[in-house]
């Protein structure tokens, strides 16, 4: 695979890291390459949530942001983070409550389907993304050695090719 991969393969040997298949890894990596992309172009290397409120402002505004394209991803964010009217065991893992309120109720309005605007569902979308993105840079992640997390790397790369794209 690879010396990093071998590497994090023998220091991790105990975890769920060596479970992995070469499409898990390769879907992390390709997630944490698209990122870095995502945030020096589109947020000029300046994440966080004030600066996804204000590119998805700027989208439509500047009239880039249309619907669809990313539809088959929101669905899957929003089934594997809302059911039956609550929020999942999956979303209490995300961490939501890190952020402010103001950008808490904007990500669980685009989760409950509440958020009907395509600025804020986008906004919304980014939120859940960025969680992913802290969860994974910060540690939490490893926890339980990355698995599981095939659907959400390779999902949450298509949204930032997407916006990448407009």
């Amino acid at each position: 695979m690879g010396d990093v991969v071998d590497f994090l393969r023998a220091r991790f040997a105990g975890t769920g890291f060596n479970k992995l298949t070469s499409e898990e890894i390769s879907a992390v990596q390709d997630f944490m390459l698209l990122w870095s992309a995502f945030e020096a172009e589109s947020l000029h290397s300046h994440a966080g949530p004030q600066a996804l409120v204000a590119l998805a402002s700027d989208l439509s505004t500047t009239g880039k942001l249309q619907g669809g394209g990313i539809d088959g991803e929101m669905g899957y964010f929003r089934q594997r983070y809302w059911q039956s009217g609550a929020q999942t065991a999956h979303a209490l893992d995300l961490r939501l409550d890190l952020y402010k309120p103001s950008h808490q109720k904007i990500a669980y309005d685009f989760l409950n389907g509440s958020e009907k605007n395509l600025v804020g569902v986008l906004v919304g979308l980014l939120l859940v993304i960025y969680r992913l993105r802290n969860n994974m840079f910060h540690g939490p992640k490893w926890a339980y050695g990355i698995q599981g997390q095939y659907d959400n790397f390779t999902k949450a790369s298509a949204v930032l090719k997407w916006v990448l794209s407009l």
